[in-house]
């Protein structure tokens, strides 16, 4: 594996055991997946999925992700909420997802010593939230993973 990628999975890696508690207070307990699963995070009632960049919000017009996370959700008819999230240099933002909003093509990169491109959905910016626009979602929870505004 290239220096960059590995370089670049740490990072993403260490981004998500920051962000776990973060997600964890919008979203309940979240169990860390292995590393061959198509999400990060997944509980009873969601799947998170965290990609880091080192972009700002809207540098683009939209934000993408390898369609394979699409191609799970269809393939085992998973019926609870998924979201990417993305940690920008800028700030953390998400998508819900919405079949409607998605375009799937090539897309990828090329800065790591070879070609990596694949199928990849595009959201466009219009359909993509500021982490702090998330509301409190209600969920079943034991003590561990109450609310920090709920006694």
């Amino acid at each position: 594996m290239n220096k960059q990628k590995k370089k670049d999975l740490k990072i993403g890696l260490s981004m998500e055991d920051t962000l776990k508690p973060v997600f964890e207070s919008k979203f309940g307990t979240l169990n860390k997946t292995n590393h061959y699963h198509s999400f990060d995070f997944e509980n009873d009632n969601v799947l998170i999925e965290l990609k880091t960049r080192n972009i700002n919000w809207k540098q683009y017009d939209s934000l993408m992700f390898s369609n394979k996370k699409i191609e799970y959700l269809r393939k085992n008819k998973i019926t609870k909420d998924a979201y990417i999230f993305w940690k920008l240099k800028d700030g953390l933002y998400y998508w819900k997802y919405n079949q409607d909003e998605l375009k799937v093509m090539t897309g990828g990169r090329n800065d790591r010593g070879k070609d990596e491109y694949e199928k990849c959905v595009f959201i466009k910016n219009e359909y993509i939230k500021n982490y702090n626009d998330l509301p409190f979602l209600p969920f079943k929870y034991d003590e561990k993973s109450k609310h920090k505004d709920e006694k």
